[in-house]
């Protein structure tokens, strides 16, 4: 996907949805979907439409997940997250909105282990040389944390 039809979908997102700027669009998002849930529909199918051409974007992965979240779907609500990491593992952000999908699966253990230790998350991805962030790669760097003596949690 060229920059311009990234652009494109992104301004159809902000229009459809009353969102007035793209990287914080919880709120009015929220505001949308609560006052018309049958959006949410709408606003998983734009978000794939645009990753089919863009997979690597990460508000449009963002959006999806939140979407998913709404929709209380919420393994698709993780996977999201997941590649949202695998995008960009350096953003702190990033482990605390991966933190809260799994809080909204019930997995609070996880939740807590990466919000209490997230810098060391952030360390250990990298280290470990990870491409790909999952839930047994999540499992992994917990156990090695553990290891260590570390049970922040």
């Amino acid at each position: 996907m060229s920059s311009k039809e990234h652009y494109t979908i992104i301004e159809q997102i902000k229009s459809t949805f009353n969102i007035s700027d793209i990287n914080y669009f919880e709120n009015d998002f929220t505001i949308c979907a609560y006052e018309n849930p049958e959006l949410i529909t709408k606003a998983i199918a734009m978000a794939k439409k645009g990753l089919k051409t863009n997979p690597s974007s990460i508000i449009l992965l963002k959006f999806l997940g939140y979407a998913y979240a709404l929709q209380n779907d919420v393994e698709k609500y993780v996977r999201c997250y997941h590649k949202v990491v695998s995008l960009d593992p350096k953003n702190y952000k990033n482990w605390i909105a991966l933190s809260f999908s799994y809080r909204n699966k019930g997995d609070f253990l996880t939740s807590n282990w990466i919000n209490y230790n997230v810098e060391l998350f952030i360390k250990k991805y990298k280290e470990k040389g990870l491409t790909e962030m999952n839930h047994n790669n999540l499992l992994l760097i917990i156990n090695e944390l553990r290891k260590k003596g570390i049970d922040k949690c």
